[in-house]
């Protein structure tokens, strides 16, 4: 027994070699060698015991290697003069990505596979540009909040829509400190970045009836809920009145959110939620609609990359060619969602990042370039952020293991780890233009009432779909269903 990896025990020399040193037992050194002989006292203590301890047990190892005739005395006087800790898995390239590609060869079928070779999805570019903004920007907030160092963890994933490539992957801040993966294993709230897969099930239920333009009534209300009432409120203490869902979604209003799950149905939301990506255990409660189940990043970023996608469902992979190695399939890309829907909701975002939560995206140039999202939780426990081209997706977790509060938004500090990457993986390669599908007609309204205008007022192009846009300069959409509800809600709380 050498250790645990990703949650199952690490058991011979062969994959402990792999565990410790990230190489093949041939390809050990006689330095190595004997550290992994010690390793076998007590595995899982081997990357945190102190180099003394460690070097210690190295060198008795070796003083019997030399007894016993395995190596010579001047091998391992060579050998003593190494460092002591297993550095080499800690600092190899991409090290909790390089631990997806083994879980996915084993899954789907290449567990005892040995000497092939594999083509990885990685784009070492964007690897280490994601490295580089986690570590960086993690150390930036600790200083100017003056918390203690390494107190903050973060992910990121890096997805191509089209294909489900992995790009990037960076489960924590430092691998050596500990190889759990946030990004695949750390189940969190999203918050509100739950809220886009809310609106992407009311236009696919409601495809007629409910456009960006239809108003909703952000005001006081009391959701009948296990054990009392749920009363949802916006983080600024207001209510706002009728807002149109664009407005909604850009100013991340809580109250629009819950009556749209509420009037789409909380089993409607979730089955759209898991058909776009989302695997995770979703509470069929009330305060779903505000992302207060626990997910993970990557299941969140593949959510994200099918609206990206127009759609259509792509299962994420680590490898962009298995050469001549047969392995099991991946399921085939399968349409969940309509084009339109998808496209809408992402015309959504992309005022996001132009005039709500995401505006600051303006720093770094992406706001006209980019759809996205932004999530914090309650107590500023989780702060996320996903965005997209319609070539990438980038999502990003910042929280604290102890799941205590950080102090920090989703525009505060996700944000800006995922600017630092999307700028990089820009500069390489300009993005594609987001095109609406043929279902889509682009029509100028007001962006505060949701009216059509045809004259020289201040308006934006909204998405609709085809015969649901406003007809005239003096008429805008409606969804009956959302006044009903809010009236329905009135009534039962008089």
């Amino acid at each position: 027994y050498l250790g645990q990896e990703r949650g199952s025990a690490v058991l011979g020399v062969g994959a402990g070699a792999r565990h410790l040193f990230g190489k093949n037992l041939e390809a050990l050194r006689l330095d190595e060698v004997a550290l992994l002989a010690a390793a076998i006292r007590a595995p899982n203590r081997i990357f945190v015991e102190s180099p003394t301890v460690l070097r210690n047990r190295r060198d008795r190892v070796l003083d019997a290697m030399v007894k016993d005739g395995a190596a010579s005395a001047t091998e391992a006087r060579v050998a003593m003069t190494r460092p002591t800790r297993p550095t080499e898995k800690a600092t190899a390239p991409a090290p909790w990505f390089m631990e997806l590609v083994r879980g996915e060869v084993a899954h789907r079928g290449g567990e005892a596979l040995g000497g092939v070779q594999l083509v990885t999805s990685l784009d070492r570019r964007l690897q280490d540009a994601a490295e580089a903004a986690v570590r960086e920007r993690l150390a930036q907030a600790e200083r100017s909040r003056r918390q203690p160092a390494n107190s903050l963890q973060a992910a990121v994933v890096a997805i191509e829509p089209a294909t489900g490539q992995i790009r990037a992957l960076v489960g924590g801040r430092r691998f050596a400190q500990s190889e759990f993966n946030h990004a695949t294993r750390a189940r969190r709230q999203p918050g509100s970045l739950f809220k886009p897969l809310v609106y992407l099930a009311a236009f696919e239920a409601r495809a007629r009836e409910l456009t960006p333009s239809t108003l909703v009534e952000d005001e006081p209300i009391a959701i009948p809920a296990r054990g009392g009432e749920w009363t949802p409120h916006n983080i600024d203490g207001r209510f706002h009145g009728p807002v149109t869902i664009r407005r909604a979604l850009e100013e991340s209003l809580n109250v629009p959110a819950a009556l749209v799950a509420q009037g789409v149905g909380l089993p409607y939301v979730t089955k759209v939620a898991r058909a776009v990506g989302v695997t995770s255990s979703l509470a069929p409660v009330p305060s779903l609609a505000l992302g207060t189940s626990e997910v993970t990043l990557l299941e969140m970023t593949t959510a994200f990359a099918t609206i990206a996608n127009g759609g259509v469902r792509v299962w994420p992979t680590t490898l962009s060619s298995a050469g001549a190695v047969s392995l099991k399939p991946l399921p085939e890309p399968t349409r969940v969602v309509s084009p339109e829907s998808a496209f809408i909701v992402t015309h959504l975002m992309r005022g996001v990042m132009r005039r709500g939560t995401a505006g600051s995206s303006a720093r770094w140039g992406l706001q006209e370039v980019t759809a996205g999202k932004t999530g914090t939780t309650d107590g500023l426990r989780d702060a996320w952020f996903v965005g997209y081209t319609p070539d990438l997706v980038v999502g990003v977790w910042v929280g604290a293991d102890d799941a205590r509060s950080i102090g920090l938004a989703g525009a505060d500090i996700a944000l800006p780890i995922w600017a630092d990457v999307m700028v990089k993986a820009i500069r390489k390669t300009p993005p594609s233009p987001f095109t609406p599908p043929p279902g889509i007609v682009m029509t100028r309204v007001d962006s505060e009432t949701g009216r059509r205008v045809c004259g020289g007022e201040d308006s934006i192009n909204e998405a609709f779909r085809q015969g649901s846009e406003p007809a005239s300069c003096d008429s805008f959409t409606e969804a009956p269903i959302v006044r009903d509800i809010a009236g329905w809600f009135r009534g039962l709380f008089r």
